[in-house]
């Protein structure tokens, strides 16, 4: 898993939602005490800090539970042709 979208995603839930990860990225985000409210929050900032765009058909929470899925998604999103945001083109 790419170092640097991980320290994106840690520094992310830190410094934009006051939420400590924990030492281990399986860990669930939502024990840890992130909100739904602070999940919208995240996505937005993934989205802008990333360049990518998270289509509806992965919005599900899985996607979304610990630090690890969350790296993942956005991995498969960056790497995957025609995906890109509008925002990271232009």
């Amino acid at each position: 898993m790419g170092d640097g979208v991980r320290e994106g995603v840690i520094a992310l839930l830190r410094e934009s939602l006051q939420v400590e990860p924990g030492d281990d990225g399986s860990q669930d985000l939502s024990e840890r005490g992130i909100t739904s409210f602070q999940s919208v929050v995240l996505l937005m900032a993934l989205e802008e800090r990333f360049g990518i765009t998270v289509p509806d058909d992965v919005l599900m929470l899985e996607n979304f539970l610990t630090v690890d899925r969350i790296v993942t998604l956005v991995e498969s999103l960056r790497d995957a042709p025609g995906l890109e945001s509008p925002r990271a083109q232009g």
